[in-house]
């Protein structure tokens, strides 16, 4: 008797490799989208801390503080006030309040009351002064605000919640 020999797979071997490659691309696709999230998580983190620091060194150092976001940047901005002038901010020249690019993937939506002014034009030299979209006083207190956190284009995932008391806390948005 003769064995034929076969060529190829057979129906059953195919549909359990389909199985095993469909619970792995699963596995993967979640694993990302968790990984996306707490790249989220962490940032905002990262940003509520800045922040903090911001409130921290407006305290120790006596000045009036402020941060601003042009062009997907975290500037940092002091009040300056000379005599019979008007107060004006001005950028912040310590290396400790360098001017933070926010990453490309992620967008940034801030919610208060200061932020969507306009920048004024400063009678002395003509040139765009910025105004801050928080700012942050000697004896501790802010601006009330609330920041969005998302992937760009995406829902905001994250919020970082800010009292004018001073506290500043994150929170998971679902």
């Amino acid at each position: 008797m003769k064995r034929r020999k076969t060529l190829g797979f057979t129906l059953i071997e195919i549909l359990i490799v389909l199985v095993i490659v469909s619970i792995v691309a699963g596995t993967a696709v979640l694993g990302l989208q968790t990984n996306v999230k707490k790249h989220l998580e962490s940032y905002a983190t990262e940003f509520a801390q800045q922040l903090s620091f911001v409130r921290e060194q407006a305290i120790l150092l006596t000045q009036v503080l402020g941060v601003t976001f042009e062009q997907q940047r975290l500037i940092h901005l002091t009040l300056e006030a000379e005599l019979k002038k008007k107060p004006s901010w001005k950028l912040v020249d310590a290396l400790v309040f360098k001017s933070q690019p926010l990453p490309k993937d992620i967008e940034v939506l801030i919610k208060t009351p200061a932020f969507g002014e306009t920048p004024e034009k400063n009678e002395d030299d003509d040139k765009e002064t910025l105004k801050p979209a928080l700012v942050f006083s000697t004896n501790g207190d802010m601006t009330p605000f609330t920041i969005f956190i998302g992937k760009r284009g995406q829902k905001p995932h994250v919020a970082i919640v800010g009292s004018s008391d001073g506290y500043i806390e994150n929170k998971i948005l679902e």
